[in-house]
């Protein structure tokens, strides 16, 4: 008896069609929300020009202005926000690890739904709750689908991948690493110095009536630098071993694997926002001389003890980039090879 039976398509073949389709799905995600983003970049471009029109809707003002420093960090934000999009949908072939567009477009998603719920919830202007939060929240849900669709796409066409013992960290990262911590130690040691009495150029005046040193100024000035120097130690993690495996005597968590995204996903964005930070600070520092009353030799030596953290962001990343090449999934037919 000749039984018949209905063709069926072969693995590879409907792996590749699943893959056609999350891509698809992706890109009609990604692509609005670019848009939507370069028109932004416009309009944000123009107001750092020197335009006013739509500004005073937007903010909720009549004569509302945008700081120069704060559209330089805007425009970097906006286009690395555009570049994320476009790499992960494949129209951009940037010469950087796939982790950043995998990662960022996950980012975008967060970074979204936090604008949204504070538009929504916080104490903002009417227009902020009816139209910014709406606006934000579906940006959001778009990255949020693009980046599962991409992620789906690759799990259908990529080979199976194995975990290998990372290698050492190479002795120029481990350079980096404790030169990253050591930036944020001189000011660490000025603010301190400041908060104690010490004189560093602050006026006395300033330095009692509006931040309360002696005090609890004191205190809090002390609890900041301990914070920000505990920070940057965490940097030394990505190139020694408690980086790679939970220290035994923290509870529950003692003895296992971390996992390499959970390390790569913090240290990047915290390199781009440390960059941005103290890029933005520099870019307005006559502000901060006239807050502490510094003139002449005074700033000279702020200067000389804050410039160091114009390096913390670029070290973390070149750290951050070693790390994850140390320890990326190799494909089954590298190891053939």
């Amino acid at each position: 008896m000749l039984t018949l039976k209905t063709p069926t398509a072969a693995p590879d073949r409907i792996a590749a069609d699943e893959a056609t389709r999350s891509i698809t799905r992706g890109r009609r995600a990604a692509f609005p929300v670019a848009g939507f983003l370069a028109g932004l970049l416009l309009l944000n471009t123009y107001w750092g020009l020197g335009g006013t029109w739509g500004i005073g809707w937007v903010l909720g003002c009549a004569d509302c202005t945008v700081p120069l420093s704060l559209v330089w960090v805007q425009e970097a934000m906006i286009g690395a926000g555009i570049a994320v999009l476009l790499a992960r949908s494949g129209i951009l072939r940037p010469p950087l690890p796939a982790w950043i567009w995998r990662s960022g477009t996950w980012v975008m998603a967060a970074a979204f739904g936090a604008v949204g719920m504070t538009n929504l919830f916080g104490d903002n202007t009417l227009q902020a709750r009816l139209l910014f939060a709406p606006l934000a929240l579906t940006l959001a849900a778009m990255c949020t689908v693009a980046a599962r669709s991409f992620a789906r796409a690759e799990r259908c066409t990529s080979p199976p991948e194995f975990r290998q013992p990372a290698p050492p960290a190479p002795r120029w990262a481990q350079r980096a690493a404790a030169l990253a911590v050591l930036t944020t130690v001189p000011s660490a040691l000025w603010r301190m110095a400041m908060a104690v009495g010490i004189p560093v150029g602050a006026s006395d005046q300033i330095v009692t009536e509006q931040y309360g040193f002696p005090g609890w100024g004191t205190v809090y000035v002390f609890g900041l630098s301990v914070l920000l120097v505990g920070l940057a130690l965490l940097t030394l993690g990505l190139v020694q071993r408690w980086g790679e495996v939970v220290p035994g005597w923290i509870p529950l968590a003692g003895g296992k694997a971390v996992p390499p995204l959970a390390a790569v996903v913090p240290a990047g964005v915290g390199a781009l926002v440390l960059t941005l930070l103290w890029v933005s600070t520099f870019s307005n520092i006559e502000t901060i001389w006239a807050l502490y009353g510094l003139d002449g030799a005074e700033r000279v030596l702020m200067m000389a003890c804050y410039s160091p953290l114009l390096l913390w962001g670029p070290l973390l990343a070149a750290v951050t980039v070693s790390y994850h090449r140390r320890h990326r999934p190799v494909a089954a037919w590298e190891i053939d090879q």
